[in-house]
């Protein structure tokens, strides 16, 4: 499945890029999900985090 985003500029040093309703119900995540972001030869790769690693990275940034 290929898709085309626009990328948006949100406040001054931030960019967002938003996924389509269809793809976060294919992939099972929902609002508040943490999603791991790879770069891998010029591509970015969004993979949806286990709720055990959520868990982790929110305490360690409390």
């Amino acid at each position: 499945m290929k898709l085309l985003r626009k990328l948006q500029k949100t406040g001054k040093d931030s960019y967002i890029v938003t996924l389509p309703k269809s793809l976060v119900l294919v992939l099972g995540i929902e609002k508040g999900a943490f999603l791991g972001i790879e770069l891998q030869n010029r591509k970015i790769i969004l993979s949806p985090v286990a709720q055990a690693r959520q868990d982790s990275a929110a305490t360690r940034e409390a």
